[in-house]
């Protein structure tokens, strides 16, 4: 079975991805994160934007890939999540595309039992990998993150 869904399509290491339009809050340019004490290994540090601080998510052990500093030419995606707001780090933005996705769902292991990623084939792509991250944090990482951004000291950016 599949579907029709607009995504936001991009690379990360070299692998073509996709996130579903509605889980995409704002695309901006990289900028300088800073690192954010007694966080989990998974999260790389976090960022001002319009006065909120964003944590920053490190995806390579998706991709399995080693962790590389944040360069200017990158571009962070803010993610919208009922539980969290959180950036990842995108190497090159293709844009958006409405693509046929395919009702099938792989789990990784090193990451949580939660869905992250559906695997499709469509036009144009060979393999294209769709991250769904309604389900990407579990209650004690969300808790841990609240509670370590909330003893951020006030930003007046």
């Amino acid at each position: 079975m599949s579907h029709s869904e607009p995504v936001v399509v991009f690379t990360v290491d070299q692998s073509v991805v996709a996130v579903p339009v509605g889980q995409v809050q704002y695309i901006i340019r990289a900028v300088a994160i800073t690192p954010l004490p007694d966080a989990p290994q998974s999260v790389l540090g976090y960022f001002i934007y319009h006065g909120t601080p964003v944590p920053v998510m490190d995806l390579s052990n998706v991709f399995h890939t080693q962790r590389k500093p944040v360069h200017p030419a990158q571009y962070f995606l803010i993610i919208n999540t009922p539980s969290l707001n959180f950036a990842i780090i995108i190497d090159e933005l293709s844009g958006y595309q409405e693509l046929e996705i395919a009702d099938t769902t792989v789990q990784f292991s090193g990451l949580s039992q939660k869905k992250l990623i559906r695997s499709v084939s469509c036009d144009g792509f060979e393999s294209l990998m769709i991250l769904d991250f309604l389900n990407f944090f579990d209650s004690h990482l969300n808790q841990q993150l609240a509670t370590l951004l909330a003893i951020l000291p006030e930003s007046t950016e």
